[in-house]
């Protein structure tokens, strides 16, 4: 045993030394060297390119240095650190003169520890410091966002900048943004792109029945907001009908991430394939929001003491734990009803208290209620 570690040591030194002037270095349990030292054929190898910071290792090498291609068989991994790149594969060539490397078969890619990307047959190109493939490839980064590329993606290592065609990126919401052409700065996370369609998880309006959908003509989205032109947005489920009970038509939609606001300008509504009414601006919270103040849907009803009447409910939230509905609403025989609800959560707790007042021809009227359940004090519930 100690014989042969001494003779693979010698031949570990005759080989760096042989090879030193071509800067690379080669461990290995067993080398056999042929072709007149042309050719160098390594298992379980360690290869190590210190002028390049490269360190690779595979159970199979082959080394051409008449060609100088290095070619790499099961279990390769290709740590590049001076770029932080890290390949894993079972088929790897390595072209030293271009710096151009080639995974053949499914390949897993790992970025600067920010992106995880698994694909078929890529190229890394060293020099340009390029990665890219035609093969469908799929990739994840730290915000657990994923972005499916069906026609394969060329990536600039060094600027981050990333391109695709016909790509598909799902949030952390599970909504999907399908695009035909797709342009991401990912050290910014800013994309742009072109006809955009936006499939929202079902459920994500709060009705799981609805097709929630949005799309338009081109988008750009940063960390602070997305923006899409021409845009068509809809919650109205399109089924055994030729068009959706109702959509909105925007020459301009704007999601502002921060606010979690959705921004309307210049729509029209339109109900059934036939425009209803033009809005010049509106807004509306995101459904991530549990909790914002702002007005309600507006609602009409009649009885046969007061007749018509048209209700415009305000919501405020006053602070983590306090809410106030205001609730004016106008009657058809110029009665006027002012109307508010509070809300509190307690620890132990809740309290709801109801106001109203109510001004007519008839006279004036009104209520006050109020009513706290739950436990009070230790002998109080």
């Amino acid at each position: 045993m100690k014989y042969k570690l001494i003779v693979i040591s010698i031949l570990i030194f005759i080989l760096n030394l042989k090879l030193s002037a071509q800067e690379i270095k080669i461990e290995s349990s067993k080398i056999d060297i042929t072709n007149d030292g042309n050719t160098v054929l390594a298992k379980d190898a360690t290869i190590l390119v210190p002028s390049e910071n490269l360190k690779i290792e595979s159970e199979k090498t082959n080394y051409n240095k008449i060609k100088n291609i290095i070619k790499f068989k099961k279990n390769v991994i290709f740590t590049d650190k001076q770029n932080e790149v890290l390949l894993e594969s079972n088929y790897v060539e390595y072209e030293r003169k271009k710096e151009i490397i080639f995974s053949k078969g499914k390949t897993k890619l790992n970025i600067e520890n920010k992106y995880n990307i698994v694909s078929e047959n890529i190229y890394y190109d060293r020099f340009l410091k390029k990665i890219y493939t035609k093969s469908e490839a799929l990739i994840e980064d730290n915000l657990n966002n994923f972005y499916i590329l069906k026609n394969g993606f060329d990536l600039n290592v060094s600027n981050e900048i990333l391109k695709s065609k016909k790509s598909i990126i799902i949030d952390k919401n599970n909504n999907k943004y399908i695009f035909e052409n797709l342009f991401i700065d990912m050290n910014i996370n800013e994309i742009v792109g072109k006809e955009i369609k936006v499939e929202f998880e079902k459920s994500y309006f709060g009705n799981k029945n609805n097709e929630p959908i949005l799309k338009g003509r081109s988008t750009y989205s940063n960390d602070d907001e997305l923006k899409i032109y021409k845009a068509v947005f809809s919650t109205c489920n399109s089924a055994k009908r030729k068009c959706r009970g109702w959509e909105l038509n925007s020459e301009e939609f704007k999601h502002n991430k921060n606010e979690k606001v959705f921004e309307y300008k210049n729509s029209w509504l339109k109900l059934f394939n036939k425009k209803i009414f033009f809005l010049p601006y509106f807004n509306h919270p995101d459904p991530t929001v549990k909790r914002k103040s702002g007005f309600l849907t507006p609602s009409y009803s009649a009885s046969d003491s007061l007749g018509f009447s048209v209700n415009i409910p305000y919501f405020k939230v006053i602070s983590e734990d306090k809410d106030l509905t205001f609730n004016p609403r106008v009657y058809a025989d110029k009665s006027f009803l002012l109307q508010s609800e509070f809300r509190q959560a307690l620890n132990k707790s809740n309290i709801k208290s109801d106001f109203s007042f109510l001004l007519g021809e008839s006279g004036t009227k009104g209520h006050i209620f109020f009513n706290q359940n739950g436990l009070i004090n230790n002998n109080v519930n």
